[in-house]
């Protein structure tokens, strides 16, 4: 394959590098106030959809074991 390829090394000025390592010292969002909400408990609706999915996913995998190709 031909290409031009670019060189993994890039070479900058000695301004530019310290501009680009300097170290920030911002306050970002002061105002935002984050909410802590109550982890939710599982009620018998969750249950009875994981139990659901979970006795298709057995179907699933079971049905694929049972059933091998001929060659």
């Amino acid at each position: 394959m031909k290409g031009n390829l670019m060189s993994a090394l890039i070479e900058l000025d000695h301004e530019t590098m310290q501009h680009l390592v300097a170290e920030v010292k911002e306050t970002i969002a002061t105002d935002l106030v984050l909410v802590k909400t109550k982890p939710s408990s599982i009620k018998v609706v969750d249950l009875w959809k994981m139990n659901k999915k979970r006795k298709s996913a057995i179907r699933t995998f079971a049905h694929k074991r049972n059933h091998i190709p001929f060659i």
